[in-house]
């Protein structure tokens, strides 16, 4: 199965889908809070201004990575499913039906 790349816009869908507060994702996720308001805010790649550190950049990427993946397990085990852009819809969520109730 191709890994595909979840944007913020997804993870809002997918937490609000669940029902679940800011606070529930993070702590079902291992995540702070504001891990998870900072992917939510950012619907592309992660940008870092760090005085132009490479090893900063790469480790910004990685630590951003890590915590998408941890966010996304969460969601997925709630009963989200992240579904990549089809080409005419762009990408969405599909949420099952008793993770919305």
């Amino acid at each position: 199965m191709a890994e595909i790349k979840i944007s913020g816009a997804q993870v809002r869908m997918a937490r609000a889908a669940v029902r679940w507060s800011l606070a529930d994702l993070a702590n079902k996720a291992g995540v702070g809070i504001s891990t998870v308001q900072a992917i939510e805010a950012a619907d592309d790649a992660a940008t870092v201004d760090a005085g132009g550190l490479e090893t900063t950049r790469d480790y910004r990427e990685a630590a951003r990575a890590e915590s998408l993946g941890k966010i996304a397990k969460a969601l997925t085990a709630a009963g989200a499913t992240f579904l990549p852009d089809d080409g005419k819809l762009g990408p969405g969520i599909r949420a099952r039906a008793e993770a919305r109730r």
